[in-house]
């Protein structure tokens, strides 16, 4: 049965080593390649095969299966992979976080959130901005809101700056 070294993504100091794992009879792995693999007793976690053993030193029974690959091909490339261990070993960050380093972000899914904005757009027509500006009715953050939109070039500004500025006026916007 063949074993795979494997960098678990966890960056601990505790936990910056290479672990074995045994590779299931039908599955083709190579090194590069993204897994998922049981951690502990209870965890799961996402490593990278480092290299590819056909004998271990460890005994065979305490070792755990890799559960999954997480694409068919390699993520990283062997060359990658050096720079990785060389990243490593001269600076001072964890295998985790060097191999981090070389993921795309499309790799780091849970990890990297959109980043979205909320643009409040004026699009009233000229007559009723002119009639609500004029007006003293009883809504002063919807006053204040439009005044700050009519000043702007664009008659747009995100809702955190309008926030920022006028305080919380989230109904009003």
């Amino acid at each position: 049965m063949p074993f795979c070294q494997v960098i678990v993504d966890i960056a601990h100091e505790d936990i910056d080593h290479v672990f074995t794992y045994r590779i299931p009879e039908g599955m083709n792995l190579t090194p590069g390649m993204r897994v998922h693999v049981p951690f502990g007793r209870i965890r799961r976690a996402e490593g990278m095969v480092i290299s590819i053993e056909k004998q271990c030193d460890l005994d065979a029974s305490r070792l755990k299966d890799i559960e999954a690959p997480l694409e068919p091909y390699a993520a990283v490339k062997p060359e990658i992979m050096a720079l990785v261990m060389y990243i490593h070993k001269t600076s001072f960050c964890t295998l985790a976080q060097a191999l981090r380093l070389m993921y795309p972000a499309q790799m780091r899914r849970e990890r990297i959130r959109e980043k979205q904005r909320e643009i409040a757009v004026l699009t009233v027509n000229p007559a009723v901005e002119a009639q609500v500006a004029a007006s003293q009715h009883k809504a002063p953050k919807r006053r204040a809101i439009l005044e700050l939109l009519m000043a702007q070039e664009n008659r747009e500004m995100e809702s955190a700056e309008i926030r920022n500025r006028l305080g919380e006026c989230r109904p009003a916007l």
